[in-house]
């Protein structure tokens, strides 16, 4: 006799097979669509085993997507990508459906949600020391008791700050 367990509905298609000490399978139309094993759990399409899906509560809107031959996604409750990378390529993490981190093969893109050319990285929990990106104006860069510390105007003067107010700047020639 067999150890294995098979439940199978009226049409006998497989619903749960579970293999002595080895796999356990769950159906999908007579195709297993999950199974687990000593490394974890896969889950997979019914139409494609490289790619699959999991749906997270009961309206199925949060999600994990991988698409082998094209993407990766997971999707917040409220649908909104959350983080999505191409194959071989960046990883964008968005905040409320919005892109505002990309890597790159050189670092990293921090892109304010109001424009793609300006951007903020906030430093410690409070967020007050900052550096900026201002593609119109300036860079700015603020310490931890938000003074500034050194503000640079695209093609223009560099200033440096003592304290908060500015103590050398650069200027044409110099």
């Amino acid at each position: 006799g067999s150890s294995d367990i098979a439940i199978i509905n009226p049409a006998y298609d497989n619903v749960v097979f579970g293999a002595n000490n080895s796999r356990t399978y769950l159906y999908y139309d007579s195709v297993s669509t999950l199974y687990t094993d000593a490394n974890g759990i896969y889950v997979r399409s019914s139409t494609n085993y490289s790619d699959g899906t999991i749906y997270l509560g009961s309206n199925g809107s949060a999600r994990i997507i991988n698409d082998d031959d094209s993407y990766f996604q997971i999707l917040s409750g409220s649908g909104d990508t959350v983080i999505f990378q191409y194959n071989n390529a960046s990883v964008y993490l968005n905040h409320n459906g919005t892109q505002v981190i990309q890597t790159h093969a050189e670092g990293i893109y921090v892109k304010s949600t109001n424009t793609n050319t300006d951007g903020t990285v906030f430093l410690g929990n409070q967020g007050v020391a900052q550096i900026t990106g201002d593609h119109d104006n300036a860079t700015y860069i603020y310490n931890g008791s938000g003074d500034a510390v050194v503000w640079g105007q695209n093609n223009s003067r560099t200033y440096l700050y003592y304290d908060g107010a500015g103590a050398i700047y650069t200027d044409a020639g110099l």
